[in-house]
């Protein structure tokens, strides 16, 4: 083992970026949506149960956007990208239900 890479185990990652909300944020909704489609793939639950708390998931953003007018954008943004997610699983469905 070359003496760099034995420094490199020791101490971790040393090139790491810094944390970044926005990069976790990502990290995040890549994790939950693998998971969601998993289970769904499983049959563990169902496209519409799937469906089903997407669309409430939208909606309680939607609804916090119009009560909390200091966070409504990010509330809408969450509500816009759940859409987005929502739109592009619409093929699977039709597949299964």
């Amino acid at each position: 083992m070359t003496r760099e890479f034995s420094a490199k185990l020791e101490i971790g990652r040393p090139n790491a970026p810094p944390h970044d909300p926005t990069t976790a944020g990502a990290a995040a909704l890549a994790i939950c949506e693998s998971t969601l489609i998993a289970l769904t793939d499983l049959g563990i639950i169902s496209g519409k149960q799937e469906r089903a708390l997407l669309e409430d998931a939208a909606d309680s953003h939607r609804r916090a956007a119009a009560t909390s007018p200091e966070s409504a954008d990010m509330h809408l943004g969450a509500a816009a990208e759940i859409q987005r997610f929502i739109d592009g699983r619409k093929a699977a469905w039709k597949l299964r239900d």
